[in-house]
């Protein structure tokens, strides 16, 4: 009878790489062995949650091993002879590092989803009111909502540079022009414009954790400012410990 008692073994039977007459070897020991079933069965949860890594069911399916475990745990071994016994071990070992190892990929990656700068931009960010709100000269306010909608389009469809100059323009156009619409309105569009530009630039990768966060400070600080509550949150975020495993 071959010996199985390999962690590769497993490995290569559950990924489709063993040869026709290894296989059948295998899969006769397998009928056999209740502990190798065991064991199969053990190794084929880390392969079924890779295959699962990227879906909320991982999440459950990491729930119900860890509800398993106990059980699992007092299971009775029959140990053949001394080195079967730490072969088995071994095994087992194997196994839980692997389990380990999957748990550490699948943290990482869930806080790179939840906590990653396109992930935190999205929950910030303040879609544009309706077209026609604005109020002065037909043509300049026309023109200017115009690209003030343009930039939200691009952002919207993740052209971030772009967008964070279309930004730029409109703020300026505003900043320079202060007696162009009334002054509800100017604030409402000038701070839209700068705090989307702000998270513009940030999803485009032109500025660092470092940089974004002092230019959050801004609005934070501001209790005249629209977005004084989410730059305070979103700069809660940027500090988590989730954001810097995800990283």
């Amino acid at each position: 009878m071959n010996n199985f008692n390999d962690i590769s073994h497993i490995e290569n039977y559950l990924l489709g790489r063993m040869p026709d007459a290894e296989r059948k070897a295998f899969e006769a020991e397998l009928s056999a062995d209740a502990l190798l079933r065991q064991e199969v069965e053990a190794y084929q949860k880390i392969f079924s949650g890779f295959s699962v890594l990227k879906e909320e069911a991982f999440a459950v399916q990491v729930a119900q091993w860890a509800k398993a475990a106990p059980s699992q745990n007092h299971d009775n071994i029959v140990p053949i002879n001394k080195g079967a016994t730490i072969r088995t071990l071994w095994r087992r070992v194997a196994v839980a590092a692997s389990v380990v190892l999957l748990l550490g990929v699948a943290a990482a990656w869930w806080a790179s989803q939840q906590y990653g700068d396109e992930k935190l931009v999205a929950a910030a960010y303040a879609p544009p009111l309706a077209a026609g709100t604005m109020g002065g000269p037909e043509t300049q306010a026309s023109e200017l909502e115009k690209q003030f909608e343009a930039a939200h389009g691009l952002f919207q469809k993740g052209s971030y540079a772009d967008a964070a100059n279309g930004f730029n323009q409109v703020a300026k156009t505003l900043e320079t022009n202060p007696a162009l619409f009334d002054n509800l309105t100017r604030k409402f569009y000038l701070d839209n414009a700068r705090w989307t530009g702000l998270l513009a630039q940030f999803a485009a990768g032109q500025l660092s954790d470092e940089a974004f966060s002092q230019a959050l400070n801004q609005f934070a600080d501001d209790p005249a400012s629209d977005y004084a509550a989410k730059a305070k949150e979103l700069k809660k975020d940027m500090g988590s410990i989730w954001r810097k495993i995800g990283g």
